[in-house]
């Protein structure tokens, strides 16, 4: 989602990324459904889940009339959590067992 700061500079963030956005306009995010509150349960369990960077040009502009931008898929359809979970362990194991054999290489 976009959106302009109260000094008029615009913001980006990306799916499953916290957001420090205005009460207004937090709850104006969360009616669109495209965040959720941060006591959300979702929250914990998908937060920074998706390793890609926000585009501006496809991102969910708060600014704008949301009669002109429906959401194409609600935040509460959830079935392509699995699909990006398993990169994420492997990438997260790889990276460990990497870091761990540098460790021992290096304490010989």
């Amino acid at each position: 989602m976009k959106w302009r700061d109260e000094n008029g500079v615009q913001q980006l963030c990306g799916k499953f990324r916290d957001a420090y956005l205005p009460p207004a306009l937090a709850e104006k995010a969360i009616k669109a459904g495209c965040c959720a509150p941060i006591s959300d349960p979702r929250r914990k369990a998908l937060h920074n889940s998706q390793g890609d960077h926000p585009r501006l040009d496809t991102a969910y502009d708060l600014d704008a009339d949301p009669a002109h931008q429906p959401i194409e898929e609600p935040i509460e359809e959830i079935s392509y959590f699995g699909s990006d979970l398993l990169p994420a362990i492997l990438r997260m194991l790889l990276t460990t067992a990497f870091t761990l054999a540098a460790m021992s290489a290096l304490s010989t």
